[in-house]
């Protein structure tokens, strides 16, 4: 489906510490923040998928579990699919479970899920009974409603589904892994636009190895997953193949320890582009995220990156083209000095960082959230809309324990990756806690220039004991002044006489994390 030009919005700025930024805007990008805990206490959800089904909607795709056998109460986790039809503010439009008595059902693996030309959606997963698991083809309308799905059983076999793209003539195709023995095989499976089977072409690598995405390339596909030879010891696998699952080539890298899953997606120019992490050997599980840009002729690398410091687990999940020939941005997790925090890179075509912002997840009931991102979309306002899972990993007595609190997490932000534009210009802002976003309030607003406005804020306790900074923005990325503030006072008096007739934007900081912000509207005398 080719999309509408987008419009180029201008770029916009944000201060550090507890900070009130005002600026000047003639365009703005909407942003949210929510959570959605759609199987309801005690049971975990999580988001892997993204799409946007126009200029101010989007569906995203997830999980949930699912109480299989109520007298042994057995819990199949992630074993019901759930679609969000949601506004560009978060809310639902259109929610649906898909529960199934006869089977268990699942959502494959990250950016799963797929726009199709006839503008309905498709997601490439997995179902599972008895001793049989089989792909599956789900298909869904534009509200996210299922319409049919194929399921490809071999009775007694295990057949994962991770991943599903559409072929330029409207075939369909998947990719997986199926077990043999104590080992496990890659395998592509394509189908005609009915869902009928056309091939299906089985990789095996000697070892436990898998086929976790896959795109639509020149003359065939990419497909991207893994390689392990034995323990620990796991590689990136990506592979060329024709268009009846042939293998023209095929590359296995990496330090031996990764992630290590080559998650890949097709550039412009024809070439492949791979998230994921490098691992640094002998310390198990410290990794960098890690990008990588491969030629479509032979598997040679065109251009490789690593990005941040080494910690635990920490990984890109899902990397794309934000326009052709341009920038690049991706989405995962870091654990480095906080663990469990969602990483939004973005990088130039060459692979050089641009930005990279943290985000955790904080709220009214939790008091020191975290979460993961999975997926991520470019949206009709030059922002970004990332899925993933927020947990409650807290240490804090006060907050509810994790059974409570593992919820599919969707975090909306500006072309800086911003919750309130400006915060690439504030120094020393290293994550954005997102769910205070609204947590500050100006009056009155608009206000006139040359005289004051009183700031408030709602805040639970933990946040109002740490130090605060306030700083003010203009849109052309002027700090106008910047000032320690006091939470627990819960409001001050903001001179704001010397600004120029305008908008602007306000913003709290707290020791290197972004915590609320708010927008003035100042008007003539």
């Amino acid at each position: 489906m080719i999309k509408s030009p987008r419009m180029r919005l201008p770029s916009i700025v944000i201060v550090f510490g507890l900070v009130v930024i005002l600026y000047t805007e003639t365009m703005s990008q909407s942003t949210f923040n929510r959570r959605y805990d759609t199987g309801g206490v005690g049971f975990f959800q999580n988001c892997l998928s993204v799409e946007e089904a126009d200029s101010s909607r989007y569906m995203i795709f997830g999980a949930t579990e699912w109480v299989y056998d109520l007298d042994t109460i057995t819990l199949y986790a992630y074993s019901v699919i759930v679609t969000y039809l949601l506004d560009s503010t978060g809310n639902v439009l259109n929610e649906f479970l898909q529960t199934d008595t006869t089977q268990v059902e699942y959502v494959g693996w990250t950016n799963s899920a797929s726009r199709l030309n006839n503008g309905n959606y498709m997601l490439g997963g997995s179902s599972a009974f008895d001793s049989t698991q089989a792909p599956v083809l789900f298909f869904y309308d534009a509200n996210g409603v299922l319409i049919d799905e194929f399921d490809y059983v071999i009775l007694g076999e295990e057949w994962i589904g991770r991943q599903a793209r559409e072929c330029s003539n409207g075939d369909l195709v998947i990719c997986g892994d199926h077990g043999v023995g104590v080992n496990s095989n890659g395998f592509i499976m394509r189908t005609d636009n009915t869902g009928v089977q056309q091939w299906v072409q089985s990789y095996p690598g000697g070892g436990l190895d898998g086929l976790i995405t896959i795109d639509t390339c020149s003359n065939g596909f990419f497909s991207g997953g893994q390689h392990r030879f034995f323990g620990q010891d796991i590689n990136f696998w990506l592979m060329r193949t024709d268009d009846f699952g042939s293998v023209i080539w095929d590359t296995i890298w990496g330090s031996g320890f990764d992630e290590p899953n080559a998650h890949v997606t097709t550039l412009a120019n024809g070439n492949a582009l791979v998230a994921s992490s490098w691992a640094y050997a002998p310390n198990y599980g410290q990794m960098r995220p890690y990008l990588a840009e491969v030629s479509y002729a032979d598997g040679s690398f065109i251009w490789e990156q690593q990005y941040d410091e080494p910690s635990f687990n920490t990984t890109l999940y899902s990397a794309k083209e934000i326009e052709p020939g341009g920038d690049l941005n991706a989405v995962g997790q870091s654990y480095v000095d906080v663990s469990a925090r969602g990483i939004l890179l973005r990088t130039t075509n060459g692979g050089d960082s641009l930005w990279m912002r943290y985000y955790e997840y904080s709220d009214s009931l939790w008091n020191a959230g975290r979460g993961f991102l999975f997926d991520v979309i470019q949206t009709y306002d030059n922002g970004f809309l990332a899925v993933g899972t927020a947990l409650g990993l807290s240490n804090d007595p006060n907050d509810p324990p994790l059974a409570y609190s593992q919820d599919i997490w969707v975090v909306k932000v500006d072309s800086m990756g911003c919750l309130l534009p400006g915060c690439h210009i504030v120094t020393g802002i290293e994550s954005q806690v997102t769910n205070y976003k609204d947590a500050l309030k100006v009056w009155p607003n608009p206000s006139t220039s040359g005289g004051q406005v009183q700031l408030t804020w709602e805040l639970p306790e933990a946040a109002r004991s740490k130090s605060t900074e306030l700083s003010l923005v203009s849109t052309t990325g002027q700090l106008m002044f910047s000032q320690p503030i006091d939470l627990a006072q819960e409001s001050i008096q903001l001179d704001v006489h010397d600004l120029k007739p305008g908008m602007y934007f306000i913003h709290l900081v707290q020791e290197g994390t972004w915590i609320s912000g708010a927008k003035l509207l100042c008007l003539p005398k």
